[in-house]
C-alpha cells in the first residue's frame, strides 16, 4: 500500500512538473496576453500641470546632481585619438566619471549641421557593441543630422574598471548592480547613465549651436526617457523597447524587474515612469515609445501596453506636447523592425 502511494506521489510530481513546463511554454508563446490591472491610471500621475513640471523636475535634478539646476559644464568630456576602422566614426570622445568609469562617444558628421541625433544603445558585449544596431544607425544617418552614438556604462567600448570601494574592497565594475556599491549621500549611481548624455548635449550644443537635438534609445538606452524628462533641449525623444510603467511590467509574461537602474525606487518615488513620459513632452516637445509585439528579450508589446497612452496624451496637450505608443506588429526580435525604422523616420520629418 505504502509502495503504491509512493508511486502515485512520484507520478503526480513528474506529471505536475511537466504540466507546469507545458503551461509555461504555452504561456511564453502568448506574449500578447498581458493582464493589466484595472484602476484609474490618472491617480498615479503626479505631473499634471506646468507648475508640476517645474516642481518635479527640480526635485529630480536636486536628487541626482545635488544642484538647483541642470549642470551646463563640459569638464568631463574630451576628444580622444582612436585607431579607427575606416568609416566607423569621424571623431571620438570620452566622458570620464567618478571611480574611473568612462563612456566612449562616437561622432558622425551629417550633411545637415543644424541638427543632432543622439543614439543610445543598451546591453551589449565588450569590443564594439554597435553591430546589432547597424540598420538603426544607417537610418539615423539617413536623417542627415550629425549623429552621436553611445552605449550604457560598463558595456561595449566603455571600460569595466577594478576599483577600491570602502567597505567592499577591490571590485570589478562589470554589472550595474556593482555601481550601487558606490552610492553615498553625495552621489547616486544613476549619474553614470545620465552624465554622458549631459556632457554630449552641453559640449555639442555649445560648439555647434544646433536648432534641434533628438535622443533615441534602444533597450537599455532607457536613459532616453529619464534624460528627456530633465532637459528641454531634447526636442524629440524615441524609446525603443526601453521602458514600461511598473504596473504593466510587474505582471506575466514579463520578466522580473531585474535592471537596477530601471527600478531605482528613490528616483521613481519622485517621478514614476508615467511622470517621466509627461515631463519628456514639456514645452511643446514630443516623445514616442516603441515596442516589438513578440520581442524575444523584454518589453514585448501589445495593445494592452497602450493602456496609459490616452491619459498621457490628454495631460500633455495642455502645453502642446505630443506622446505616442507604437507597436511593431508581428516582430519577434529585440532589434528595431524595418516598420519601426520607417515610422521613426516619419516621426522626425513631422
Amino acid at each position: 500500500m505504502f509502495f503504491t502511494f509512493i508511486l502515485l506521489v512520484t507520478a503526480y510530481y513528474f506529471y505536475d512538473k511537466n504540466q507546469k513546463k507545458i503551461e509555461l511554454k504555452r504561456h511564453s508563446s502568448k506574449r500578447l496576453v498581458v493582464d493589466v490591472p484595472t484602476f484609474n491610471i490618472e491617480d498615479i500621475i503626479s505631473v499634471k500641470s506646468k507648475k508640476d513640471i517645474k516642481i518635479v523636475r527640480d526635485l529630480l535634478v536636486k536628487f541626482i546632481w545635488h544642484r538647483d539646476e541642470l549642470p551646463l559644464d563640459v569638464s568631463r568630456i574630451q576628444k580622444i585619438e582612436v585607431e579607427d576602422v575606416e568609416g566607423q566614426s569621424d571623431e571620438w570622445y570620452e566622458v570620464e566619471m567618478p571611480y574611473q568609469v568612462n563612456s566612449i562617444i562616437r561622432f558622425y558628421k551629417g550633411v545637415n549641421s543644424e541638427c543632432l541625433n543622439i543614439l543610445h544603445n543598451g546591453h551589449t558585449t565588450q569590443n564594439g557593441g554597435w553591430e546589432p544596431l547597424t540598420e538603426f544607425m544607417i537610418a539615423m544617418k539617413g536623417q542627415g543630422c550629425d549623429l552621436v552614438y553611445m552605449n550604457m556604462p560598463l558595456h561595449a567600448d566603455n571600460n569595466r574598471p577594478e576599483v577600491l570601494i570602502k567597505g567592499f574592497g577591490i571590485i570589478e565594475l562589470r554589472d550595474h548592480k556593482h555601481l550601487q556599491m558606490i552610492e553615498s549621500q553625495d552621489f547616486t549611481f544613476i549619474r553614470y547613465f545620465l552624465e554622458p548624455v549631459l556632457q554630449v548635449v552641453n559640449f555639442f550644443d555649445d560648439y555647434k549651436n544646433y536648432k534641434s537635438i533628438n535622443l533615441i534609445g534602444h533597450s537599455g538606452g532607457w536613459t532616453t526617457v529619464l534624460y528627456a524628462a530633465l532637459d528641454e533641449r531634447i526636442k524629440k525623444s524615441v524609446s525603443h523597447a526601453g521602458s514600461l510603467p511598473l504596473f504593466i511590467r510587474s505582471v506575466k509574461p514579463y520578466k522580473p524587474l531585474a535592471d537596477a537602474e530601471q527600478v531605482y525606487m528613490p528616483l521613481l518615488k519622485i517621478a514614476n515612469y508615467l511622470d517621466l513620459y509627461v515631463l519628456g513632452t514639456s514645452h511643446g516637445r514630443s516623445q514616442l515609445n516603441i515596442y516589438n509585439e513578440y520581442d524575444n528579450c523584454c518589453f514585448a508589446g501589445s495593445e494592452s501596453n497602450k493602456v496609459y497612452e490616452p491619459e498621457i496624451k490628454n495631460i500633455v496637450s495642455q502645453w502642446g506636447g505630443e506622446f505616442e505608443v507604437y507597436i511593431s506588429k508581428g516582430h519577434k526580435s529585440h532589434a528595431p523592425s524595418s516598420e519601426s525604422l520607417s515610422y521613426i523616420h516619419k516621426y522626425f520629418e513631422k
